[in-house]
């Protein structure tokens, strides 16, 4: 739902087809999290993702009449991969920068690629980097019954 303009109505589409008790589960990355901090990351760049899942968007949800339950504790093994390439780069990127997702900068293409490399090998022989923040929630939509 990230590259659609309008989430919103594409989730009462969605919710057209289910029946009433029936749910809609779906994983969907969070903003901010670290990856929203990782510089020339292809999933931060404009159209991949169109829509930022925070808070206000989760509650946005609830504005149909649904239920909504969010969930945001990792849900696969890709995340780990994401977290220790966050943990391995110098330094987050800065939110009020204009180059938040985009920064041009030799650093900034070079460490992204080796770090991802280096996280492959690192997620392989261990868990999660000490304290990981979330990086999707599993949103849990439920059609009330009538």
């Amino acid at each position: 739902m990230e590259p659609i303009d309008d989430p919103l109505r594409y989730a009462e589409l969605l919710v057209r087809l289910i029946r009433p008790g029936g749910l809609l589960i779906l994983a969907k990355p969070r903003h901010p999290s670290p990856p929203t901090e990782i510089p020339n990351l292809r999933m931060n760049i404009l159209p991949h993702h169109l829509i930022r899942w925070n808070r206000g968007a989760f509650t946005a949800c609830t504005a149909t009449g649904l239920e909504v339950g969010v969930n945001t504790s990792p849900v696969s093994r890709r995340p780990r991969i994401i977290l220790w390439l966050h943990r391995l780069l110098p330094g987050p990127t800065d939110p009020a920068s204009p180059e938040r997702y985009v920064a041009r900068r030799w650093s900034c293409y070079a460490s992204p690629t080796g770090g991802y490399e280096l996280a492959k090998v690192i997620s392989k022989s261990k868990t999660f980097p000490p304290g990981p923040r979330p990086i999707e929630a599993l949103l849990v939509v439920c059609k009330p019954l009538p």
